[in-house]
């Protein structure tokens, strides 16, 4: 899967059931993991974060991330752990 963005918050949602390989890179802004681990608080400009995130159990497949921001926040949650909020029109 595939996502970019060029100014402001990317949240990815992971499937409960599925381990996860999380390729992500920012330009200006942070990352934060699944697992509580953030990269680039701070203000650090241009880094990468590769991770993979196992699934609770063994019955899921297995997916690849591959996400981008330019300018802002990338955010990666499970299913579980997801604050879904739906905007009014």
């Amino acid at each position: 899967i595939e996502a970019s963005l060029g100014i402001g918050q990317l949240v990815v949602v992971l499937p409960a059931d599925t381990t996860t390989i999380v390729e992500a890179d920012v330009d200006a802004g942070s990352i934060q993991l699944p697992s509580g681990r953030e990269a680039g608080a701070g203000g650090v400009d241009g880094f990468q974060e590769s991770a993979t995130v196992a699934s609770p159990g063994t019955a899921g497949g297995r997916v690849l991330v591959d996400a981008h921001v330019g300018l802002g926040e990338l955010v990666v949650q499970r299913a579980e752990d997801a604050e879904v909020v739906i905007p009014l029109p």
